[in-house]
């Protein structure tokens, strides 16, 4: 309202001046010349009698100064008078007396008369600005004294120009106003000007941002998305990212040592101030495409990032946060509409908190003003919305249009008839692909310096700086023909390939950018040319040398690993170059060095396990194994120049890896080959663990019969080679398999079987394994009430006091568990839930949120809801949920929805019941899981009962 009546104020005083401005002009000129005296004496002027111009005569000129002639110099001719009439003589008449002479004053107060209305207008405007700055909120004098602290220089330089999105800027400009909004994504395919629109926004904010106090920007490496082991492999890692922005927000001291910790320090910090934070790519820390999690596309692969979002995502129980806001951009949907399936899980997008930006295409007009700020024109002008449409408005695909088109007008290149021919056979969405094919087929050919290069900038997965640049020019084999080349040349090319549209300007801070799209295609082109991947080769041969493509990636491994200041450096930035290494020498085909001299001694420093044990870099070294995996994780590691030992680890690693982010689908792959491998080279404890672990993951995802079949292989094999212990363990994982499945009695034949172990015979890293059969013969007897609660506590007591001496924070969390299970079976709810909660503090201390602290909420739901206290009991469940549903864990989200019917039921919600007991008939169908069969025929009879009544 304030801008409203602004600017119909400073509309009206400008039409009241440009309506007089004319006339005041000319009548102030006329003052001004009477006043400094050039006029003739002012004595024989009659009063009131108009000035005489004519009279007005110029140094140097013999004609008088006609004004008149100069205001209509612009006219046409006037029509030639007729001559005047024939002079009559008159007598001669007197003279008039003289008049009396005016004051010299009257010229000043018609002066006055001629400005005070400008004055006034001016006044006016102060006033309304004074008025307007008076209706604005005062800052706070320790704010006036601040300035905003930023850093955008992460992000990479614009390689579309911004035309239009006038409605996605205004839009982005009220979220960031809105201090209930803490989210927005921005999500449009690749190539839509999704970077373009950020760095237009970031600038019309400068200098002081919205009120923000700290701005920060980073932009994710776009890897490769044109092959399968970018699509299976990934995704990225955001460790970086995490130590960057925590140091730029205000952290001090230790980071915390997990990727979860530093995502809710993070938000935490973002909450306390007013920031604002752009996040630039996110897709690659999706679950990618033909991935089992790629029907979770709304949440994320890595662990780090998913915590993030989710803790911004959900609003603030005080209510105390500041005007902070988060943007991101992303090729893939960050949030799923809501639906009756998302009311299931812990967060989901509220209106008041997140928001989804959609960025469409170009339409015809914007296209043209595009091309048009591109420089094409003239001969094309009648053409291009014409081609606009072709290209259904691609803002990149455009861009390489203006560039060919461009350099076809100044070369006299082929016509925009020959490019829509050219056009008219690509599928609707492969035009960007088909221009590029044009300018490496027809424009700059793989063997031109031009053609060179756009491959070269393709060995990289990010910008390519000045100093890599020439590490690949001076010693690459690709590189030779590009060496002649003087600085001069070297610059007219850089600048040809930046008019085309191919390459960013080079930036101090990134280097020289080149579009994802871009990048893919030349990088697929180079590879197909030349092998990376030597997959069927001796174990004791070596790449060959000879390979051009495998020569230049040793290249960029050397100059990575020389990059660092320290042998072996400290802190996850300084790892960096080092991980960059591994996926460059991976690619060279020197596997086993790669291995043992950089991934194991300098990353893992070899026992001390230094990323993983200091830095919690769980993403960082999984983003550096998936480089021995290059078809994916559905397959084991390439052979290349790897012995058994050296695979059997990386599957074992990777497997562990995969689990502690919470992706054990894709775990489960590798393990299946794990075991395969290790009992067929013949080791014994090797093949009985790998099936013990692979039984626990089969069992978690649902596949129990499966399980079964692992449990009775590994317990034949244990017996076949005497491993007592591994026995022991893999026959009470059997009973486990059946308890699930159902078959009760089964279960606890098997258990009698498999017996017990003797606790102070047990080395403590068995004792874990002790901890979790016991738990599960623990529920079996609760079940079957075979045993009384009074003698079961002691029981666990007594095992309590073993763990308590060997120091296992993940005993006492199990023993913690089975003792709030016993409490409240007892009736004893208070010291029940004081025993659940000592054992959620510890599972998030040591942990976080994984498939044991959500079996632990589940259990602590259902004690709320004895109590009455559904409220709590609703969040604590949806926590479950959520972990259940991320983790992907069909007998936890059994568990959950069971207690989730029970709670709809309690609230009168009856109409909602329905969909959760169909999806537990689903799930239990699925997974064979009886042990929850009984219960949930029996939420389904009071779910009947209700809704008769």
């Amino acid at each position: 309202m304030k801008r409203r009546f602004l600017f119909l104020f400073i509309l009206s005083c400008g039409l009241l001046t440009l309506l007089s401005a004319t006339q005041r002009v000319w009548a102030a000129t006329e003052l001004l010349l009477q006043l400094s005296g050039q006029l003739s004496n002012p004595a024989h002027n009659h009063p009131g009698e108009r000035i005489d111009l004519s009279r007005i005569t110029v140094a140097g000129a013999d004609q008088p100064l006609h004004l008149d002639d100069k205001r209509l110099k612009t006219q046409p001719a006037a029509v030639v008078p007729p001559p005047p009439p024939p002079a009559v003589e008159n007598p001669p008449m007197a003279e008039p007396p003289p008049a009396p002479q005016e004051p010299l004053s009257n010229g000043y107060v018609e002066l006055l008369w001629i400005v005070a209305p400008l004055l006034a207008t001016i006044a006016m405007l102060l006033w309304g600005w004074r008025r307007w700055r008076r209706g604005r909120p005062a800052a706070n004098p320790s704010e006036k004294q601040q300035t905003v602290r930023c850093e955008l220089t992460c992000l990479p330089s614009n390689l579309i120009p911004l035309v239009g999105r006038t409605t996605q800027l205004r839009q982005l400009d009220q979220w960031l106003a809105d201090p209930s909004v803490a989210l927005v994504s921005c999500v449009a395919p690749a190539g839509t000007g999704k970077s373009a629109l950020l760095d237009q926004w970031l600038d019309a904010l400068q200098p002081r941002f919205g009120g923000a106090r700290r701005v920060f920007a980073w932009s994710f490496p776009q890897a490769s998305i044109a092959h399968a082991r970018a699509a299976s492999s990934g995704p990225g890692s955001s460790g970086l990212f995490f130590v960057r922005a925590l140091r730029f927000f205000g952290h001090e001291g230790a980071l915390p040592d997990s990727e979860e910790k530093r995502a809710v320090r993070l938000s935490n910090l973002l909450r306390a101030q007013a920031a604002l934070l752009i996040l630039d790519g996110v897709e690659l820390l999706q679950y990618p495409q033909g991935t089992p999690g790629e029907s979770l596309a709304d949440t994320f692969a890595d662990p780090g990032m998913y915590h993030f979002i989710r803790h911004v995502a959900q609003p603030s129980s005080d209510h105390k946060h500041k005007n902070s806001l988060v943007v991101l951009t992303t090729r893939r949907a960050l949030l799923d509409d809501a639906s009756s399936a998302s009311r299931l899980y812990a967060w989901r997008p509220q209106s008041t908190v997140c928001r989804t930006l959609a960025l469409p295409n170009l339409n015809e007009r914007e296209g043209v003003q595009l091309l048009n700020k591109l420089g094409v024109d003239g001969i094309y002008r009648k053409r291009l919305p014409e081609m606009v449409r072709q290209l259904h408005g691609h803002a990149l695909t455009l861009m390489l249009l203006g560039g060919v088109l461009t350099r076809s007008e100044r070369d006299n290149g082929p016509s925009i008839l020959d490019l829509e021919r050219w056009l008219e056979e690509a599928e609707p969405g492969e035009q960007c692909q088909k221009l590029l094919a044009y300018y490496d087929q027809t424009v700059w050919p793989k063997h031109t310096p031009h053609g060179l290069t756009l491959r070269l900038f393709g060995l990289l997965d990010r910008p390519m700086r000045d100093e890599e640049w020439q590490t690949i020019r001076a010693n690459a084999h690709l590189a030779a023909p590009l060496r002649d080349l003087d600085f001069a040349a070297c610059a007219t090319l850089f600048d040809e390939l930046e008019q085309a549209a191919l390459l960013a300007p080079y930036s101090t801070h990134c280097g020289w950018q080149m579009h994802p799209v871009i990048r893919d295609y030349f990088t697929k082109d180079l590879e197909e040319e030349y092998t990376t991947w030597i997959a069927d080769m001796d174990e004791d041969a070596a790449p060959s040398w000879e390979n051009p493509l495998c020569q230049a990636h040793e290249i960029l491994c050397n100059h990575f690993q020389q990059a660092g200041e320290k042998e072996l450096p400290e802190g996850r930035i300084g790892l960096e170059p080092l991980y960059r290494a591994v996926q460059h020498g991976c690619r060279s085909g020197r596997y086993r060095q790669t291995l043992h001299g950089l991934f194991l001694q300098r990353i893992r420093r070899q026992q001390a396990c230094f990323s993983l044990a200091t830095l919690g870099a769980y993403s960082s070294d999984l983003m550096a194994l998936s480089a021995f995996f290059p078809t994916g994780w559905d397959s084991p590691p390439v052979r290349g120049d790897l012995s058994p030992e050296d695979r059997s680890w990386l599957l074992a690693e990777a497997t562990f890896c995969l689990t502690a982010v919470g992706r054990l689908s894709e775990a489960l792959q590798l393990l299946e080959e794990g075991v395969r491998l290790e009992m067929q080279r013949g080791s014994p404890h090797g093949g009985a663990m790998a099936a013990a672990v692979l039984c626990d993951l089969q069992m978690a995802t649902g596949r129990l019969r499966a399980a079964l079949e692992s449990a009775e292989q590994g317990k034949q094999w244990a017996e076949r080679h005497q491993l007592p212990l591994l026995r022991w363990l893999l026959h009470s994982k059997q009973a486990i398999v059946l308890f699930r499945l159902g078959d009760w009695s089964a279960s606890l034949n098997a258990f009698q079987e498999a017996g017990k172990p003797a606790i102070d015979t047990l080395a403590p890293e068995w004792l874990p394994f002790l901890a979790m059969v016991e738990r599960v013969r623990l529920e079996l007897r609760l079940e079957q009430q075979n045993a009384s609660p009074a003698e079961l506590l002691e029981e666990l007591k007594g095992l309590q006091k073993r763990q308590d001496l060997a120091n296992q924070p993940l005993c006492q969390v199990i023993n913690l568990l089975n003792q709030g299970r016993v409490l409240a079976s007892m009736g004893d709810v208070g010291a029940a839930m004081t025993a659940l909660l000592q054992a959620t503090m510890m599972a998030e201390e040591r942990e976080g949120e994984t498939p044991l602290l959500g079996d632990i909420l589940c259990h602590r739901a259902a004690i709320l809801r004895q109590q009455g206290d559904r409220q709590a009991a609703w969040w604590d469940l949806a926590a479950a949920l959520e972990i259940a549903r991320r983790w992907q864990l069909p007998l936890l989200e059994v568990d959950g929805c069971l207690l989730q019917g029970e709670l709809l039921l309690d609230d009168r919600r009856v109409s909602e019941v329905e969909e959760v007991v169909t999806r537990i008939e689903t799930l239990i169908n699925q997974t064979e899981y009886g042990q929850h069969r009984e219960a949930a025929k029996g939420l389904r009879n009071r779910w009947l009962a209700a809704r008769g009544h």
